[in-house]
């Protein structure tokens, strides 16, 4: 009974602890040339033992899930660079990727289940 009056406190906790700023920087003197990135990590727990027909099975408290996401982002103006005059001639390079590393590091359940498909 005491595990289930603390999880309030607990949730209560990461939802302020959890939210951060955003920041980009620019990589130069005129502002020309920016980079942001945006990258989170989360992660599941089970709360209750799963089901019998449920593969893998699960027990309270496990990592069932542990996902990381990153999304850099380069953008640039290039009109003013140019020996000629244009309007706006700028680009923008962004890339994302996820790592589910539930796989790599976790019980050895989630690599037989992956194993097997």
């Amino acid at each position: 009974m005491r595990v289930l009056r603390a999880w309030p406190l607990l949730l209560g906790l990461s939802a302020t602890l959890g939210p951060g700023a955003g920041y980009g920087f620019f990589l130069d003197a005129a502002r020309d040339f920016e980079f942001r990135a945006r990258a989170y990590t989360e992660g599941a727990l089970a709360t209750e033992h799963s089901e019998p027909q449920t593969v893998p099975s699960r027990a309270p408290f496990q990592l069932v899930s542990h996902r990381t996401f990153v999304s850099p982002e380069l953008e640039g103006k290039l009109a003013s660079y140019l020996p000629f005059r244009l309007d706006d001639l700028s680009f923008r390079l962004a890339l994302w990727g996820f790592y589910d590393g539930i796989y790599d590091y976790g019980t050895g359940q989630y690599d037989r289940a992956r194993q097997s498909l």
